[in-house]
């Protein structure tokens, strides 16, 4: 059997869970589809996910209790069987939580509309299929929710969008001793929901939200919280947080190839236990590139399919910023945030064939006089020009050609289109040499592109953050690039 390639350790080894073995013949005999019964892997996972502390736990107030009350994040490769596990746990702790004693409120949430659906359909199969069940529960497709018919019974299992997170603001979920909500592809979760869920958890002591999600690119900012949040619990630091991943490992590189058995095996327990052939997987996935390959395949995180600048290509050009012996007559970009919260300047210049670019100031709560006047320090120590966008930063443009004559360029779309193409053809051509200054590592893996004309360009609507170094950047090293060859066309003033 294989298990998580990582993942934390049971309190024991002979560890408590609520999982039963009646709970498991349940499952299999009413959820299961005819014919099918739960892998090993499945069965070794649900019980680490349900693991209690022991009736003689020193503490009293845990003794019986789900472990994982902060939560418990699963990854594992797509083709795998995690629906089943995510709606074969929702389904039983329906079933032995919906009881007079007791107030289920039970959420599976979902990144659309439709795969909200899909679960919903696939946790409920068995109410329309077993007619002693369906005859004592009720469900309406309309609103996704299943309830007990008895009105004595109050209890509620609902499948919820992520499309509409005000839905999710405080919810009371409670399923006592059991899994309240599900939450498939965390990778695609805002972290506003997901906190949205903990708070409605904040009351119950033995109720436990659980994440399960395939890889996830360097836009999940969630689950790479929840990642690092679980490498901690594996290292001792939360004992109340269950983290579960299936990958294959980087290391198993230099022995097999990308699209090798072994490679698979090592990731898909499906595969490894003989219910999928591997076979089947080459055939259903063998048209994918290698990146998606190994992020859907292997498990292992990719980048984002418009992600500006990947993280490889910006390591590798990693180094010098510009030359102490260079800045004079460097090319200034400035860009601004949104909101006016913060203004980056980038300088840029072409050195022997390459251009080197460094962050020059960040300034906080910027205004225009403000901006005016960074520009007009740096003019005089530097004899720069400065380049911006035309629309975000129209005022400081004129301020400084008009009033203060200045030499200035600015960027119309079509203009920041150029600049994108170029600054990843430089990268990719090893022709671009960056600092690799805090705030650009932080933005470059969050700045996308959006097509424009026949291209692309930086778009800052469509980034989930700040992009305004990145923007400079991309501004700077194109001017600096451009100007020792054709002028650049500018509009006038």
């Amino acid at each position: 059997m294989l298990l998580p390639a990582e993942y934390t350790q049971p309190l024991s080894h002979s560890f408590t869970t609520k999982l039963t073995a009646e709970d498991i013949e349940r499952v299999n005999k009413f959820y299961m589809l005819p014919g099918q019964r739960l892998d090993e892997w499945q069965i070794w996972l649900m019980r680490a996910v349900l693991e209690t502390y022991p009736d003689d736990h020193a503490d009293e107030r845990l003794a019986g209790k789900l472990r994982y009350r902060e939560g418990v994040l699963i990854e594992i490769p797509r083709q795998v069987g995690k629906t089943t596990v995510l709606g074969a746990l929702m389904w039983l702790g329906y079933m032995k939580s919906a009881k007079r004693r007791n107030v289920t409120k039970m959420g599976c949430v979902a990144s659309s509309v439709q795969q909200a659906q899909i679960l919903f359909e696939r946790v409920t199969l068995p109410m329309n299929q077993i007619p002693a069940l369906s005859s004592r529960h009720s469900i309406n497709r309309q609103s996704r929710t299943l309830r007990p018919k008895d009105n004595s019974v109050y209890a509620e299992l609902k499948a919820y969008a992520t499309v509409q997170p005000k839905s999710l603001q405080s919810i009371p979920f409670n399923a006592d001793g059991n899994i309240a909500i599900v939450v498939d592809e965390v990778h695609l979760l805002d972290p506003s929901v997901y906190s949205n869920m903990k708070i409605g958890l904040t009351a119950q002591d033995d109720s436990i939200l659980v994440g399960i999600t395939s890889a996830g690119d360097e836009l999940s900012t969630l689950l790479h919280t929840l990642e690092q949040y679980g490498t901690e619990a594996m290292q001792g630091l939360h004992e109340r947080f269950g983290y579960f991943k299936y990958f294959a490992s980087e290391a198993l590189d230099q022995h097999h190839g990308l699209r090798s058995y072994e490679m698979v095996a090592a990731a898909n327990p499906a595969v490894e236990c003989g219910r999928i052939p591997f076979e089947r997987v080459l055939e259903e996935n063998g048209s994918l590139p290698d990146y998606e390959w190994s992020r859907y395949v292997l498990g292992r995180h990719g980048q984002a399919e418009n992600l500006f600048l990947p993280l490889a290509m910006w390591t590798k050009s990693a180094g010098q910023g510009v030359p102490a012996d260079s800045r004079r007559g460097a090319v200034f970009a400035i860009d601004r945030t949104e909101h006016w919260d913060y203004a980056t300047i980038v300088a840029a210049t072409l050195v022997e064939g390459k251009v080197h670019t460094e962050v020059v100031a960040t300034i906080r709560n910027p205004t225009t006089d403000r901006l005016t006047e960074v520009c007009r320090q740096l003019y005089r120590s530097h004899r720069g020009i400065f380049v911006m966008d035309a629309i975000t930063l129209k005022e400081l443009r004129v301020n400084l050609r008009e009033k203060y004559h200045l030499p200035v360029e600015f960027y119309n779309v079509q203009q920041l289109a150029q600049a994108t193409s170029v600054t990843f053809s430089l990268a990719a051509t090893n022709r671009l040499v960056h600092k690799n200054d805090p705030v650009m590592h932080k933005q470059r893996a969050v700045a996308l592109t959006v097509a424009s004309g026949d291209g692309y360009k930086i778009s800052t609507k469509d980034s989930p953050s700040d992009i305004d170094s990145i923007k400079s950047m991309a501004m700077a090293v194109h001017y600096a690039n451009s100007r020792s060859r054709d002028k650049l066309q500018t509009i006038s003033a």
